[in-house]
């Protein structure tokens, strides 16, 4: 197996499931729903300038493997369940990300996590389950918090709500669907 795996986005390119790293070719603008799903050896990420998004449950269940991610200036948008159960260090969200779906992080091992200032709303299941997060920052941008996007977080210790914003169960058990 090569050292680095290039992910061109070709249709019908097939991802090794025992791939270790990974780079995204600057030619791809969104990462398609399970691209990488289940690569429970995948330890590096690299996204090249020009990704817009990254889809449905891209790398979902990696199993904590990823220990190393950039996130592109260019990115907009994460889609439902992106990162679930993926990422073992924190994420540095550019300003300019506009949506992250329900679940993007939920199950994710960091201590904190900066919500960018384009975001109104925090996701149903957004960072659920993230056991180690002692801190999340909101920007006042927030106006809503989901259902259980902040649900199983027993360490987080240190969050500011926007003086405005709108909770419905934020920390309650109504979640439903797969994460």
């Amino acid at each position: 197996m090569a050292d680095v795996f290039v992910y061109t986005g070709n249709g019908g390119e097939i991802v090794p499931p025992d791939v270790r790293r990974v780079l995204v070719d600057p030619s791809v603008t969104s990462i398609p729903a399970e691209a990488f799903q289940r690569c429970k050896k995948l330890a590096e990420v690299e996204l090249c300038e020009g990704l817009v998004e990254i889809g449905e449950r891209s790398f979902r269940w990696c199993e904590h493997s990823i220990i190393k991610i950039n996130i592109p200036n260019s990115l907009r948008r994460i889609r439902d369940s992106a990162f679930a159960r993926a990422l073992q260090t924190p994420v540095h969200l550019h300003d300019d990300v506009e949506n992250i779906g329900f679940g993007a992080f939920s199950s994710c091992i960091f201590t904190n996590f900066r919500v960018p200032p384009l975001i109104t709303v925090i996701a149903r299941a957004m960072l659920s389950n993230c056991k180690a997060m002692f801190s999340a920052e909101l920007p006042e941008s927030v106006i809503e918090i989901i259902g259980s996007a902040l649900f199983m977080c027993p360490c987080l210790r240190n969050v500011a709500f926007p003086p405005h914003v709108r909770m419905d169960a934020a920390f309650g058990d109504r979640v439903s669907g797969n994460y």
